[in-house]
Protein backbone atom coordinates (compact mmCIF):
# COMPACT_ATOMS: atom_id res chain seq x y z
CA UNK A 1 0.00 0.00 0.00
CA UNK A 2 2.54 2.51 0.97
CA UNK A 3 4.17 2.27 -2.57
CA UNK A 4 1.04 2.34 -4.15
CA UNK A 5 0.10 5.73 -2.22
CA UNK A 6 3.77 7.48 -3.07
CA UNK A 7 2.98 7.14 -6.73
CA UNK A 8 -0.44 7.74 -7.14
CA UNK A 9 0.05 11.01 -4.72
CA UNK A 10 2.53 11.81 -6.54
CA UNK A 11 1.15 11.27 -10.30
CA UNK A 12 -2.12 13.05 -8.92
CA UNK A 13 -1.49 16.04 -6.55
CA UNK A 14 -3.80 14.41 -4.00
CA UNK A 15 -2.75 13.04 -0.50
CA UNK A 16 -4.80 9.26 -0.45
CA UNK A 17 -6.92 8.26 2.68
CA UNK A 18 -9.30 5.72 3.14
CA UNK A 19 -12.04 8.03 2.26
CA UNK A 20 -11.00 8.89 -1.00
CA UNK A 21 -9.23 5.66 -1.98
CA UNK A 22 -11.68 4.04 -4.04
CA UNK A 23 -12.28 7.77 -6.12
CA UNK A 24 -8.93 8.14 -6.53
CA UNK A 25 -8.03 4.40 -7.94
CA UNK A 26 -10.74 4.53 -10.01
CA UNK A 27 -8.59 6.32 -12.57
CA UNK A 28 -4.83 4.62 -11.35
CA UNK A 29 -5.65 0.56 -11.56
CA UNK A 30 -3.64 -1.88 -11.13
CA UNK A 31 -1.85 -4.13 -14.32
CA UNK A 32 -1.39 -7.30 -14.45
CA UNK A 33 1.35 -7.96 -16.78
CA UNK A 34 0.99 -11.36 -18.13
CA UNK A 35 3.83 -13.55 -20.29
CA UNK A 36 1.97 -12.78 -23.60
CA UNK A 37 2.40 -9.02 -23.10
CA UNK A 38 -1.64 -8.39 -22.49
CA UNK A 39 -2.20 -6.17 -19.67
CA UNK A 40 -5.13 -7.37 -17.30
CA UNK A 41 -6.87 -4.66 -15.21
CA UNK A 42 -7.71 -4.86 -11.38
CA UNK A 43 -9.99 -2.10 -10.25
CA UNK A 44 -9.04 -1.22 -6.81
CA UNK A 45 -11.83 -0.90 -4.07
CA UNK A 46 -10.46 -0.44 -1.02
CA UNK A 47 -7.91 -0.42 1.74
CA UNK A 48 -8.63 -2.94 4.63
CA UNK A 49 -5.72 -3.78 6.95
CA UNK A 50 -3.32 -1.40 5.57
CA UNK A 51 -3.72 -4.13 2.10
CA UNK A 52 -5.47 -2.75 -0.93
CA UNK A 53 -9.03 -5.15 -2.00
CA UNK A 54 -9.61 -5.70 -5.82
CA UNK A 55 -12.30 -6.70 -7.94
CA UNK A 56 -10.99 -9.97 -8.96
CA UNK A 57 -7.71 -12.13 -7.94
CA UNK A 58 -4.50 -11.08 -8.64
CA UNK A 59 -1.47 -14.23 -8.63
CA UNK A 60 0.91 -14.31 -5.91
CA UNK A 61 4.58 -13.37 -7.36
CA UNK A 62 2.84 -11.97 -10.47
CA UNK A 63 4.13 -8.74 -12.01
CA UNK A 64 1.82 -5.45 -11.78
CA UNK A 65 1.89 -2.28 -12.89
CA UNK A 66 -0.07 1.20 -11.69
CA UNK A 67 -2.27 2.43 -15.16
CA UNK A 68 -3.51 5.31 -16.00
CA UNK A 69 -6.84 6.22 -17.79
CA UNK A 70 -9.14 9.71 -18.00
CA UNK A 71 -12.23 10.08 -19.95
CA UNK A 72 -10.59 10.68 -23.37
CA UNK A 73 -8.48 7.16 -23.24
CA UNK A 74 -11.92 4.81 -22.31
CA UNK A 75 -14.07 6.94 -25.49
CA UNK A 76 -11.43 5.92 -28.19
CA UNK A 77 -11.18 1.77 -26.64
CA UNK A 78 -15.09 2.25 -27.48
CA UNK A 79 -14.43 3.69 -30.36
CA UNK A 80 -11.61 0.56 -31.42
CA UNK A 81 -14.08 -1.84 -29.93
CA UNK A 82 -16.65 -0.92 -32.06
CA UNK A 83 -14.72 -0.88 -35.01
CA UNK A 84 -13.41 -4.47 -34.65
CA UNK A 85 -17.49 -5.77 -35.45
CA UNK A 86 -18.76 -6.59 -38.44
CA UNK A 87 -20.27 -3.09 -39.23
CA UNK A 88 -23.31 -5.30 -41.03
CA UNK A 89 -26.57 -3.06 -41.23
CA UNK A 90 -29.31 -4.79 -39.65
CA UNK A 91 -27.48 -6.30 -37.08
CA UNK A 92 -28.77 -6.62 -33.42
CA UNK A 93 -25.75 -4.63 -31.16
CA UNK A 94 -25.24 -6.27 -27.29
CA UNK A 95 -22.98 -4.49 -25.18
CA UNK A 96 -20.64 -5.54 -21.59
CA UNK A 97 -19.40 -2.35 -20.07
CA UNK A 98 -17.64 -2.72 -16.62
CA UNK A 99 -19.60 0.24 -14.47
CA UNK A 100 -16.18 1.38 -13.07
CA UNK A 101 -15.97 2.96 -16.97
CA UNK A 102 -19.58 4.48 -16.51
CA UNK A 103 -18.65 5.52 -12.57
CA UNK A 104 -15.30 7.63 -14.61
CA UNK A 105 -17.39 8.89 -17.32
CA UNK A 106 -19.73 10.28 -15.60
CA UNK A 107 -22.18 12.32 -17.63
CA UNK A 108 -19.64 11.51 -20.79
CA UNK A 109 -20.80 8.32 -20.35
CA UNK A 110 -23.79 9.27 -23.41
CA UNK A 111 -21.14 10.10 -25.67
CA UNK A 112 -19.78 6.27 -25.41
CA UNK A 113 -23.13 4.86 -25.74
CA UNK A 114 -23.81 7.36 -28.97
CA UNK A 115 -20.44 5.98 -30.12
CA UNK A 116 -21.92 2.39 -30.52
CA UNK A 117 -25.13 3.07 -31.25
CA UNK A 118 -25.76 2.88 -34.92
CA UNK A 119 -29.25 4.22 -36.59
CA UNK A 120 -32.20 1.64 -37.05
CA UNK A 121 -30.12 -1.11 -34.88
CA UNK A 122 -30.61 -2.24 -31.69
CA UNK A 123 -28.17 -1.22 -28.95
CA UNK A 124 -28.92 -3.57 -25.75
CA UNK A 125 -25.87 -4.06 -22.85
CA UNK A 126 -25.47 -4.48 -19.18
CA UNK A 127 -22.77 -2.36 -16.99
CA UNK A 128 -21.37 -5.30 -14.74
CA UNK A 129 -18.81 -5.70 -12.33
CA UNK A 130 -16.07 -7.22 -14.43
CA UNK A 131 -15.90 -9.10 -17.83
CA UNK A 132 -15.68 -12.78 -18.56
CA UNK A 133 -14.09 -13.07 -22.17
CA UNK A 134 -11.93 -15.75 -24.11
CA UNK A 135 -8.35 -13.82 -24.26
CA UNK A 136 -7.31 -14.85 -27.89
CA UNK A 137 -5.76 -17.62 -26.18
CA UNK A 138 -8.33 -20.41 -25.54
CA UNK A 139 -8.69 -20.11 -22.26
CA UNK A 140 -10.98 -17.43 -20.14
CA UNK A 141 -10.33 -14.60 -18.57
CA UNK A 142 -11.85 -12.16 -15.84
CA UNK A 143 -11.44 -8.53 -16.68
CA UNK A 144 -11.88 -4.98 -15.42
CA UNK A 145 -12.30 -1.70 -17.37
CA UNK A 146 -12.92 -3.27 -20.40
CA UNK A 147 -16.44 -2.99 -22.94
CA UNK A 148 -17.12 -6.01 -25.40
CA UNK A 149 -19.15 -5.28 -28.02
CA UNK A 150 -21.13 -8.28 -30.06
CA UNK A 151 -22.96 -7.57 -33.34
CA UNK A 152 -25.61 -10.31 -33.88
CA UNK A 153 -26.45 -10.47 -37.19
CA UNK A 154 -30.30 -10.73 -38.45
CA UNK A 155 -30.83 -14.41 -39.93
CA UNK A 156 -31.69 -13.48 -43.64
CA UNK A 157 -34.28 -15.80 -44.60
CA UNK A 158 -34.34 -17.14 -48.17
Amino acid sequence: MKKYKSIVETLCGKTINSNNFYEISQYYPFGINKLSGEVIVRDLIKIEDNNIITVGNISENCFISILNSDEEKLIKAAKIAKNEVSMEKDNFTFVIDCISRALILEDSFQKELDILYEKGEVLVGALTLGEIANNKNKYLEFYNKTIVVSKIEKKNDK
